[in-house]
């Protein structure tokens, strides 16, 4: 055998070509021959989750990890509990084959999940198939960190009289980008600027 055993079985593991020698009883002639063997197994698993925000549906990545495809018409299951909440079910059924190695997307449509907040949120996704081989891979935990956003407040429209107005954003950020690409926390109005920019538009 190609692994040096000299049993007259081998037990294949994985998919890759087998060699074996064999010797006559009676007078040591010897042949050899070799077999390539394709295991074909089913293992579907969930690998990634989507970022999510406020009023938001999981959406989650299906891996066909095995190394036989599905065909059209059959179901996958997927779960996700969300903070520890309850487990919320749906199905995804193929409107086509589903080859080895390769992903689809599914977004669960019947619910929402609120990121709104900040803080820590907790989700695990998973997926059951009929026939699967394989379950270390069926389920993904992942956290989600929500930082929040800045507040920001400009103020209101307002109406100056004046050639020129300063604009204050509070210095305590680490960046600013006005819509002209000014990168300071303060932004000075010209009315020389404004008529500069105005006639290169013409």
């Amino acid at each position: 055998m190609d692994d040096n055993s000299t049993g007259q079985t081998q037990h294949a593991t994985v998919s890759k070509t087998y060699y074996v020698t064999v010797t006559e009883s009676n007078h040591g002639c010897h042949t050899d021959d070799s077999v390539f063997v394709e295991l074909l197994f089913n293992d579907i698993g969930i690998d990634s989750i989507i970022e999510l925000s406020n009023a938001e549906k999981v959406k989650v990545q299906i891996r066909n990890f095995g190394t036989d495809s599905l065909i059209a018409g059959d179901k996958i299951k997927v779960f996700y509990i969300f903070d520890g909440g309850s487990t919320v079910k749906d199905s995804l059924t193929l409107s086509s084959s589903f080859y080895k190695h390769t992903t689809k997307w599914f977004q669960f449509d019947h619910k929402t999940e609120d990121l709104g907040h900040v803080g820590d949120y907790n989700i695990k996704a998973y997926s059951n198939f009929g026939g699967d081989t394989v379950s270390f891979n069926d389920s993904i935990t992942k956290t989600i960190k929500v930082f929040g956003y800045p507040s920001l407040n400009l103020g209101s429209d307002t109406i100056i009289k004046a050639l020129s107005y300063t604009l204050h954003v509070d210095p305590g950020f680490a960046h600013y980008l006005w819509n002209d690409g000014d990168t300071t926390s303060t932004k000075i109005i010209d009315v020389r600027l404004m008529i500069r920019l105005i006639s290169g538009l013409r």
